[in-house]
């Protein structure tokens, strides 16, 4: 960015020489070198990054860096995108990585950075969202096997812990509800389920695969 505001400053400093050698043989007029410093200034004040850039339309295709770069751009598409990976909104998501983020900070160390309280949450719920494996979620976001298995085992308990009153068995009045209503599916003495997860059963040999 430096080298490109100060290429840029070059190449305007030669303009304003030219334009003020035109002016003097021309005659009076308007006060290009004004203006020329006008514009160098503005150039300047945008490389520093002191005036911020047009924000993003949701028309125009962003360039992708990965879910975990995605993620974190604001623009008009944010929301969608949110929606699409985590099955959520950007301001659910922000709640919960406060909620979470004194239990998930790590100390920084000698020997790498770790990971952002942020980044694990988001990882964690992405892989929850989308059901992919370790191998492939892993990547995108650039953490190591052994520390995506260790973030979902933290960010389950985190989430116990911050949402104990919200995750809980059902009781009394409502657990009879409950039991009445898988019954009526054929379902007997059951009164939880989990939606959209695959759990592995294994078939007993000789046992006949339609039961499975």
């Amino acid at each position: 960015m430096e080298r490109t505001a100060g290429n840029m400053k070059a190449q305007l400093r030669t303009r304003r020489r030219k334009v003020t050698q035109c002016t003097a043989l021309e005659g009076p007029g308007l006060d290009t070198a004004a203006i020329c410093d006008i514009v160098v200034h503005v150039c300047c004040t945008l490389g520093c990054g002191a005036l911020p850039g047009a924000t993003p339309r949701w028309w125009m295709k962003r360039r992708t860096g990965g879910p975990w770069e995605d993620l974190r751009q604001c623009d008009d598409a944010t929301e969608d995108y949110f929606r699409d990976k985590l099955r959520m909104s950007p301001r659910v998501f922000r709640e919960i990585a406060e909620a979470f983020s004194p239990l998930l900070q790590r100390c920084v160390t000698f020997y790498t950075e770790p990971l952002q309280p942020d980044q694990i949450v988001v990882y964690v719920l992405y892989r929850w969202a989308s059901g992919e494996t370790y191998e492939s979620s892993r990547c995108i976001f650039g953490i190591g096997r052994a520390s995506g298995l260790v973030a979902v085992r933290n960010v389950t308990t985190a989430l116990m812990s911050v949402y104990r009153d919200k995750i809980s068995w059902p009781a009394g009045v409502r657990k009879s509800v409950v039991l009445r209503a898988f019954a009526g599916k054929r379902l007997p003495n059951c009164y939880g389920c989990i939606d959209c997860t695959h759990t592995y059963i294994d078939k007993l040999a000789n046992a006949p695969g339609e039961d499975y």
